[in-house]
């Protein structure tokens, strides 16, 4: 016991730099591509609440800086593009499941499969907020990935 206390104490304290915001841990130095600053430079005020922060990101990098500083931000911050499309999970209401399919694909999106409130798809990175403002999408966050 003393030793799993001795190693938190030891985690914490090379781990100073991170704080709690959003209910996650973020870091508080912002990534820097290429002069693209994102995190906590983010304009908030056009900012989708519905949207993770690094999809909020995403999106703003694509929309000021275009397709290339987008796909550099993708790759820094472990989001899986294929093209211009980006991985998400959709939390959506499940009634609504065959109408929101069919606006994501006519949208551009690719469906990968769903489960009961959930929805993956891959999906253009400039439809992120369009798809965000459809009134029976939740949330759109990033895909849950294994720790190795």
């Amino acid at each position: 016991m003393l030793l799993f206390i001795i190693y938190f104490l030891v985690s914490v304290t090379l781990t100073g730099c991170l704080t709690l915001s959003d209910e996650k841990f973020v870091s508080d130095i912002p990534v820097t591509i290429s002069g693209v600053v994102a995190g906590d430079d983010i304009d908030k005020a056009t900012a989708n609440p519905k949207l993770d922060p690094s999809l909020n990101s995403l999106f703003q990098i694509y929309q000021s800086a275009g397709i290339e500083k987008a796909k550099e931000y993708a790759k820094t911050s472990g989001l899986r593009l294929e093209e211009s499309l980006v991985q998400v999970v959709i939390l959506i209401n499940p009634e609504e499941y065959e109408s929101l399919s069919i606006s994501i694909t006519n949208l551009g999106g690719k469906i990968q499969g769903n489960y009961e409130d959930r929805l993956q798809a891959f999906v253009p990175i400039g439809t992120l907020k369009a798809i965000a403002e459809l009134e029976d999408v939740l949330r759109i966050r990033e895909p849950q990935r294994p720790f190795y």
